[in-house]
């Protein structure tokens, strides 16, 4: 099985997929082998929900290399309804109508492509919804 085929059969990258530990249940995304808070290493597969909501924001009108096509873009902390934070990108959204609270979904696009290889990296960006 070649590079790409791999990538595209392991389900596991298109899933919010993270780590709870079993010995004090803290909720790890991405994927960590160790606990940060108990120190243990017994760590369970964790699925977490797409959606979540927006804790802060902002406008990014120059973008680092690789980004210069996407500007200006909305970049942010989101949490997911677990708890877990994550920084992302906010998408098809202006930023006049973004506000802190606003629930989002959580979904698999691309990131960026690589211009020397022509990689495509895709990952999650926040989609706000109603």
């Amino acid at each position: 099985m070649g590079v790409a085929e791999s990538w595209r059969t392991n389900q596991s990258r298109y899933l919010m997929e993270g780590r709870k530990c079993t010995k004090c249940k803290t909720l790890y995304f991405p994927i960590r082998q160790h606990c940060a808070k108990c120190m243990d290493d017994s760590m369970e597969r964790y699925i977490f929900d797409t959606k979540g909501k927006i804790v802060e924001f902002t406008r990014i009108e120059e973008a680092p290399q690789g980004f210069e096509l996407m500007v200006p873009y909305n970049y942010g902390i989101v949490e997911l309804d677990e708890g877990v934070r994550i920084s992302c990108q906010i998408i098809d959204s202006y930023s006049k109508d973004l506000e802190v609270g606003m629930p989002v979904e959580m979904t698999f696009r691309l990131l960026r492509k690589s211009e020397d290889q022509g990689i495509l990296q895709y990952g999650f960006k926040a989609l706000p919804i109603e």
